[in-house]
């Protein structure tokens, strides 16, 4: 009863306008499945150093269009992987 008060104070031209916004908005994030058989790049091993308060970028390759998501000294980040799988990442390292 009271949403139907509501929507009788809009006009026709208003109501259109605001379901219009609303299939925008809800579209803007595009949603991406998670990443399957994701490999980094052979670089990276075991027991490697890695300098300290250095930008470091991390590389690898997964499923296209998948999204990686990286946990890595208190950071977290994700990327989509391109149409070829390939995928990097860069943080900051303390």
């Amino acid at each position: 009863m009271y949403f139907k008060k509501i929507f009788e104070k809009f006009s026709s031209t208003n109501m259109l306008v605001l379901v219009v916004l609303l299939v925008i908005f809800s579209s803007c994030k595009e949603a991406y499945p998670p990443a399957e058989k994701i490999k980094l790049n052979p670089l990276f091993t075991d027991n490697m150093v890695l300098q300290q308060n250095q930008e470091i970028h991390i590389w690898g390759t997964a499923n296209p269009d998948g999204e990686i998501v990286v946990k890595f000294d208190d950071q977290e980040k994700s990327v989509v992987a391109d149409t070829s799988g390939n995928g990097q990442l860069l943080f900051l390292l303390n």
